[in-house]
C-alpha cells in the first residue's frame, strides 16, 4: 500500500528536480543573451546607470534620468568592448532616452508583442551599486499603466509596477520575459524615506518604440507640482473637509512653477482641471498631459477650510 505512494512522491522530486536543471539552464542561456545586448553607461569617467541596444542598428536606450540632458556625450562598456554615443532625443514623461550610437551595435533587444500579464516572470539585467552583470528578477505587479513623482525629474513618470527590488545603478537596464523580449526600461523605485518597498517603476516598451520610430523627442508637460489623492491625507486634514469633497492635493508645489507663482502651496486640493474632475493622481497626471502650453486652463482650487476658486494658468514645458 505504502509502496506506490512511495513510488509516486520519489517520481514527483525527480520530476521537479528535473524541471529546476531544465530552468536553470533556460536561465543561463537568457541570462547570457540579454547580457550581450546590454551595457553600462559612463559619463566622465563614472558609471551612471545601465541600458541596452535597441533593436535597429546603431541605437540603443538608458533612462533620462542617468544622462540628464540632451546632446550629453557618454561611452557604453560591455565587457572589454566599449562604444562613444550621444543622447540624441528623450522622452521624460517616461524617463526614456535614445542614444545614437557610433560604430558596429551587437543585436539588441527585440520589443515584447504586447504587455506582460499581471503574475509574469521577468528579468532585470544591470549593475547595482557598481557590481556588473547582475541579474534580478521581478514579477509584473499590475495590469495597466500609472504614474508616479520622480525627484530627479521633477515631474511625473509613466509606468507600470514590477514586484521586485531595482538596487542604485541599474536605473536604464533591460526588464524582459523568459523569452529574453524587452518588456520595460528600470525607472525608479516606490520607496519610504531611503528603504525601498519591493517595488519598481518600469518605463513600457510602447514609450521606447515610440521614440525609436519618430527620433525625436516628446514634450512634458509641468503645473510644478505632485499629487496626492485624499485617502492619503492625515485625520487632522480630513476632518476640516465635507465627506462629499473630491480633488486630489498639491504636493511638492514649486515657487518657481505656474501654481506656485499663482500662491497655491502644498496641502492646496485640486477639485478640476479644464473641466476634468480628479479624483486620483493618475486623473490629474494624465489631464495634464493633455494641456496646451500656450493655452491658460481653468482650474478650480479649494484650501482646507475655505472656499473653492477659479484660477486660469498655463502648464509649462519641462527640458
Amino acid at each position: 500500500m505504502y509502496r506506490p505512494v512511495l513510488f509516486l512522491l520519489l517520481a514527483f522530486a525527480l520530476m521537479g528536480s528535473m524541471l529546476s536543471r531544465t530552468n536553470a539552464a533556460d536561465q543561463a542561456k537568457l541570462y547570457k543573451k540579454v547580457a550581450a545586448a546590454s551595457f553600462e553607461v559612463h559619463a566622465n569617467g563614472r558609471l551612471a546607470g545601465s541600458g541596452w541596444f535597441a533593436p535597429e542598428k546603431g541605437w540603443a536606450f538608458t533612462a533620462f534620468h542617468v544622462v540628464g540632458s540632451r546632446n550629453k556625450a557618454l561611452e557604453l562598456h560591455n565587457g572589454k568592448k566599449s562604444w562613444k554615443a550621444v543622447v540624441h532625443a528623450i522622452y521624460p514623461l517616461y524617463d526614456v532616452a535614445l542614444l545614437k550610437v557610433e560604430g558596429e551595435t551587437p543585436e539588441g533587444l527585440a520589443f515584447e508583442e504586447q504587455f506582460s500579464p499581471v503574475g509574469e516572470e521577468l528579468y532585470l539585467y544591470g549593475a547595482p551599486l557598481y557590481r556588473h552583470g547582475v541579474w534580478l528578477p521581478g514579477r509584473v505587479a499590475r495590469p495597466d499603466l500609472t504614474y508616479e513623482w520622480m525627484a530627479e525629474l521633477k515631474g511625473a513618470i509613466g509606468c507600470f509596477h514590477v514586484a521586485g527590488h531595482a538596487p542604485k545603478g541599474v536605473s536604464g537596464g533591460p526588464w524582459v520575459n523568459s523569452q529574453g523580449e524587452l518588456v520595460g526600461l528600470q525607472s525608479g523605485t516606490m520607496s519610504l524615506g531611503n528603504a525601498q518597498q519591493g517595488i519598481s517603476f518600469v518605463t513600457p516598451a510602447s514609450a521606447m518604440i515610440a521614440l525609436l520610430e519618430t527620433k525625436k523627442d516628446f514634450p512634458v508637460l509641468s503645473l510644478g507640482c505632485a499629487f496626492e489623492e485624499l485617502s492619503e491625507q492625515p485625520p487632522s486634514f480630513l476632518e476640516k473637509l465635507s465627506k462629499e469633497q473630491t480633488g486630489v492635493v498639491l504636493k511638492v508645489v514649486m515657487q518657481d512653477g505656474p501654481l506656485g507663482k499663482a500662491g497655491l502651496q502644498d496641502g492646496d486640493i485640486l477639485v478640476s482641471l479644464d473641466g476634468v474632475e480628479l479624483k486620483t493622481r493618475n486623473d490629474a497626471y494624465a489631464a495634464v498631459q493633455k494641456l496646451d502650453s500656450k493655452k491658460p486652463a481653468k482650474l478650480v482650487v479649494l484650501r482646507a477650510g475655505g472656499q473653492a476658486k477659479i484660477l486660469e494658468l498655463a502648464p509649462v514645458k519641462l527640458f
